[in-house]
């Protein structure tokens, strides 16, 4: 497993060292800072995989810091476990309330902190890997058809928003279904799998790719117009052309491009769809 990242945020040092020193000996990564406005700061810019903070402090109190945590979209995941030496139960559920997921009772015991901590870590993983799931596909690992379309009605309100270019793209492997009837599903899936590496390899950083279906994938290229989203359509082209599976087959694929202009940002998948048409019906292995 991955060093677990931690953000301590307490007002007494004597606390902060306590705490992460019984953290730091379960080989966990620690960050500490004595001002909850410091430790939101330091929360945006690392994205620690837990907090613990404390209840009452001058600066702000932990509640409040809690609340502002949990109102930014960078932090708002993170689970927050409270140090207090408040036990009643308005304490105890103002922690709940404000979206602690726990709680700590001061002076720490080592065992409840370790305790309530891989708790906490473990049960954010669990969810972390639910919501990937959810929007990813089993089989090749890219966004599914409902995340890919959802990210790109973003894009195209961006797009539309700041007077952008945006282009995307339809793509197919050709003649997909002889390589499942010669070779089996098993291997048409290998083939699905090797694709879906070829075209994260080939597209920009800022791209965005999805199985849109079957064997049908949908790219999204932000900034670009579609003449400048050919050059990186092209380039994939070649090296998926280039590709050779152990039994000795090859694959070609076939690619519609459309970019946002007035009027159609409705009808960009369509539009990519069509001209992917347009490519398998005029030869396969080019892009329209």
């Amino acid at each position: 497993m991955d060093r677990q990242k931690i953000l301590i945020i307490d007002d007494n040092n004597d606390n902060i060292k306590v705490a992460a020193n019984i953290i730091k000996a379960d080989n966990n990564i620690v960050w500490a800072t004595m001002n909850p406005k410091e430790g939101i700061k330091i929360a945006e810019a690392k994205t620690p995989d837990l907090i613990l903070l404390d209840v009452q402090m001058p600066v702000m109190d932990g509640y409040e810091a809690c609340k502002i945590l949990k109102s930014k979209a960078q932090t708002k995941e993170i689970p927050i476990v409270f140090m207090t030496a408040r036990t009643d139960d308005e304490s105890i559920h103002k922690a709940y309330n404000e979206g602690g997921a726990d709680y700590i009772t001061k002076p720490i015991k080592k065992l409840e902190l370790l305790a309530r901590v891989n708790t906490q870590l473990k049960l954010s993983s669990m969810i972390r890997s639910l919501k990937e799931a959810s929007v990813t596909d089993g089989l090749t690992k890219l966004y599914n058809h409902k995340k890919i379309l959802e990210l790109l009605e973003l894009e195209i309100e961006r797009a539309k928003r700041y007077k952008r270019p945006l282009s995307i793209m339809m793509l197919d492997i050709d003649r997909f279904k002889s390589v499942n009837d010669t070779y089996g599903h098993v291997f048409g899936d290998t083939v699905l799998e090797r694709l879906a590496s070829q075209i994260k390899q080939q597209i920009r950083d800022m791209d965005t790719v999805g199985r849109y279906g079957g064997e049908e994938f949908l790219i999204i290229f932000p900034e670009i117009n579609k003449l400048q989203a050919l050059e990186v359509a092209q380039r994939l082209r070649k090296s998926v052309e280039s590709l050779t599976f152990e039994n000795g087959l090859t694959i070609t694929i076939s690619g519609g491009l459309a970019e946002i202009a007035d009027g159609k940002d409705q009808v960009l998948v369509n539009e990519a769809d069509n001209n992917l048409y347009k490519a398998k019906n005029t030869g396969r292995n080019k892009i329209c």
